[in-house]
């Protein structure tokens, strides 16, 4: 996996992941028939505009999201030196996470301090 990004660290204690994945999947089984779906998005910081960057995600960008269809949760990070974002943001079905897909995909509005990288649509095979 390329360094930056978004990835799954991977523990060194095999016995403990193999009971954790097995629970993981216990938990993660589809419910009435739906498996909820992820969309990873990410982005570059202007880091000039660091702060601008925070003040947008927080005041314009999280709000937005949150009204879209079939939201039901996100978390948003950023690297340790500041230049990017991964963000998780997860939907209550496959096709609100390809309309959330494509609404990022238009890029944040003009003169915004972050830039569109990629948004990928995810199948939730297990969550905790």
């Amino acid at each position: 996996m390329p360094i930056g990004s978004c990835g799954v660290w991977r523990s060194r204690h095999i016995g403990l992941m193999d009971v954790t994945l097995a629970a993981l999947l216990l938990v993660g089984l589809p419910r009435k028939g739906v498996r909820m779906h992820g969309l990873v998005v990410q982005l570059e910081i202007d880091e000039a505009q660091a702060d601008r960057a925070i003040e947008f995600l927080t005041k314009v960008a999280i709000p937005m999201i949150q009204q879209g269809a079939g939201f039901v949760g996100g978390t948003w990070m950023r690297s340790l030196d500041g230049a990017r974002t991964c963000s998780l943001m997860l939907y209550e079905d496959e096709p609100s996470a390809k309309a959330a897909a494509d609404r990022a995909g238009q890029g944040p509005p003009p003169g915004a301090p972050i830039r569109f990288v990629s948004a990928d649509v995810f199948q939730v095979m297990a969550q905790i």
